[in-house]
């Protein structure tokens, strides 16, 4: 099993390390810098999703804008865990 973090999207090192977990049964992208794609993400054997969804957008503006962080966001967002896949073999 992978777990890999959704930071990977955000250093641009997501392809090379995808690229390592050829023989994983089970590739997870979590944290909240996952990009919630499972149709392209699925292609590269990607098997479950985990990270976050915008549900107001207005306020999650206003709180970035006054400084707040990862437990602010909190209330204008929502967990997500996608299963794109069953387990490899």
């Amino acid at each position: 099993m992978v777990i890999i973090t959704g930071v990977t999207f955000i250093n641009k090192t997501v392809d090379h390390v995808l690229s390592l977990c050829r023989k994983a049964k089970e590739i997870v992208i979590m944290g909240p810098s996952t990009c919630m794609a499972p149709e392209v993400l699925g292609k590269y054997g990607v098997t479950v999703l985990a990270g976050s969804s915008v549900t107001d957008a207005d306020l999650l503006l206003r709180i970035i804008a006054q400084g707040g962080g990862g437990m602010d966001i909190n209330k204008c967002t929502e967990k997500l865990c996608v299963r794109i896949s069953a387990r490899r073999t």
